[in-house]
């Protein structure tokens, strides 16, 4: 009796069209994290507040969020790119036993799920700072 785990193609297929959705949204949030560092320069330094060291730690606590959040998206890109990569020998080889590139993919569908929950919280939190500077 054959017991071994295979992947079909449509599968691999799906796998690999999630993954192209996954690296463009990273790359699109990847891309709006110096532009959210730029609205929090221009929203710092355009305000004439009396609470000026208050000002900048928080715009150094949100700039080192950023960074970790960029760094953090580029990390996970490169896993994607890496995933890609299994998918197509597989579908190339046709390889038997694909329970790697299945649980590397279920973990990836987690991993993505956080790393956007926390995107999407950092963004929120960021422009309610930037809307209560007075």
């Amino acid at each position: 009796m054959n017991s071994s785990f295979k992947l079909d193609t449509n599968k691999l297929r799906l796998y690999h069209s999630e993954n192209n959705g996954w690296h463009k949204a990273l790359a699109l949030q990847v891309h709006e994290i110096p532009e959210m560092e730029k609205m929090l320069m221009d929203t710092i330094i355009m305000g004439e507040s009396e609470h000026k060291t208050d000002e900048r730690v928080g715009k150094d606590l949100f700039t080192g969020e950023l960074k970790k959040q960029q760094k953090e998206m580029e990390k996970l890109n490169k896993e994607i790119e890496d995933q890609q990569k299994k998918i197509n020998i597989n579908e190339v080889f046709d390889m038997n036993n694909c329970i790697d590139v299945f649980c590397a993919q279920d973990i990836l569908r987690d991993r993505i799920k956080n790393i956007e929950k926390k995107y999407l919280e950092l963004k929120c939190n960021l422009l309610y700072y930037l809307s209560n500077l007075t």
